[in-house]
């Protein structure tokens, strides 16, 4: 009898959240391997990585509780505070600023994307804390 593939959703603290299929038999390692990994505010000690997980299942990946957290504000933030935000160094903040100034507030991700050295990828990554508005 031959094997089925089993259709797992994986979201929350992954790098490429999605549907994949997988093997009868994927544990929840195998299933964060295939979206990327973890990020780095993943809390991975919340998971059982040896367990199976059945077709039709989300897994869920949770962030690591670090307090209270401040949304940033791409339209109003300073250098200093757009570096708080992850995948943000002190020249893409510039970037950012320039941006800013030059066409006006982000309205939008497509606004974002804009600026050099943001690509979708990126902007994912900034807005998990970074608001538009």
């Amino acid at each position: 009898m031959k094997e089925r593939s089993c259709r797992i959703g994986v979201i929350g603290e992954v790098m490429k959240p999605g549907d994949y299929r997988f093997p009868p038999s994927t544990t929840v390692a195998d299933a964060i391997s295939a979206a990327g990994g973890s990020t780095q505010s993943a809390d991975m000690r919340r998971l059982n990585l040896s367990a199976v997980l059945l077709s039709g299942s989300v897994l869920r990946v949770p962030a690591r509780k670090t307090g209270f957290v401040t949304a940033v504000s791409l339209n109003r933030s300073s250098r200093r505070e757009l570096c708080t935000l992850p995948g943000i160094g002190p020249k893409l903040a510039e970037r950012i600023i320039a941006v800013r100034e030059r066409e006006g507030p982000f309205r939008n991700v497509n606004d974002l994307l804009a600026v050099p050295g943001i690509g979708p990828k990126k902007a994912r990554l900034i807005l998990r804390r970074g608001v538009l508005p």
